[in-house]
């Protein structure tokens, strides 16, 4: 009973088949591994990068001026944070310059008033509602 059995698969091709299966997992365990390892090293170049490199703006007018550039991340290897207070004029530049940035570096908000939609608010208004 046993040959015609053996007989069969041989027939089938079953042992060709059970060897190209075991090819193909320990190709596929050998492209997990290879791919794991590629996301653990995006992940570490991704988290450096969060590390290193933050723009944030903030804007507020009271205790201060009314256009306030804060300016954080890595400079020359030493940490580096700076406030700018900035006339009108250089503001909106600088607000476009960003918001042209926007396609390749990351984008965060921080302290963001009720209300305040895409970025902006209309300060008028503000003013009115007091």
């Amino acid at each position: 009973m046993k040959w015609l059995r053996n007989k069969l698969q041989a027939w089938l091709g079953v042992h060709d088949l059970e060897a190209e299966n075991a090819a193909l997992r320990n190709e596929i365990a050998m492209e997990r591994t290879r791919n794991d390892q590629q996301r653990r090293i995006i992940e570490e170049h991704l988290n450096r990068m969060r590390k290193w490199t933050k723009v944030d703006v903030d804007v507020a007018g009271h205790r201060r001026g009314w256009n306030t550039v804060i300016l954080t991340g890595v400079f020359r290897g030493q940490g580096f944070v700076r406030f700018y207070d900035v006339k009108a004029e250089e503001f909106e530049h600088l607000v476009l310059q960003l918001r042209e940035m926007k396609r390749f570096a990351g984008l965060r908000v921080v302290d963001q008033p009720i209300g305040m939609k895409g970025g902006a608010f209309d300060l008028r208004r503000a003013f009115e509602e007091m």
